[in-house]
């Protein structure tokens, strides 16, 4: 996917590539140079390559097989990031980061989210639990959950998060 709504929403492309790897900040970071953007850009590649979770450049990485940047792959807009926008953006954006939620009723504790992060930030006990300090906001949880129990929540809700601290 790419353009303004991935990772579940955006433009489909057809690349005819398949990436596996056995570390997934490795292989976030080489999708990043195909898509034509730079690892250090993207916070969860950035924040995971910090805390020594996987390298932060491709030229770290052993690669088999073909690797180019993919064409025509559109990236967000980086409009928001400039210029006096971008400062209020920065200063608002803390306050309306979007946390996963669950929400109980839907879950059937199949750890799929568990099992998944990749930072270790959910545990079950005996529901998922996010321990927030460890979590990049990847949104693997909330994309990985077939009840869709685990969810991003809209902006408001994330305002009200981060003031509230829940």
């Amino acid at each position: 996917m790419d353009g303004q709504n991935g990772p579940s929403g955006g433009r489909v492309l057809s690349v005819g590539k398949l990436l596996a790897a056995r570390n997934p900040v490795a292989l976030d970071v080489v999708m990043a140079a195909m898509a034509g953007a730079s690892a250090d850009t993207i916070p969860t590649c950035r924040v995971a390559a910090e805390r020594g979770l996987g390298p932060a450049r491709v030229e770290d990485i052993e690669l088999v097989g073909d690797y180019k940047p993919i064409a025509g792959f559109r990236l967000p807009s980086v409009r928001m990031a400039s210029g006096l926008v971008g400062a209020a953006a920065a200063i608002a954006y803390p306050l309306i980061q979007r946390r996963p939620v669950l929400d109980k009723k839907l879950c059937t504790r199949c750890r799929r989210c568990a099992d998944n992060c990749p930072v270790k930030a959910v545990a079950m006990k005996p529901f998922p639990v996010i321990d927030r300090r460890k979590c990049i906001m990847c949104y693997c949880c909330a994309e990985l959950c077939p009840e869709k129990a685990m969810t991003v929540p809209g902006p408001l809700r994330g305002l009200v998060q981060n003031l509230t601290g829940r």
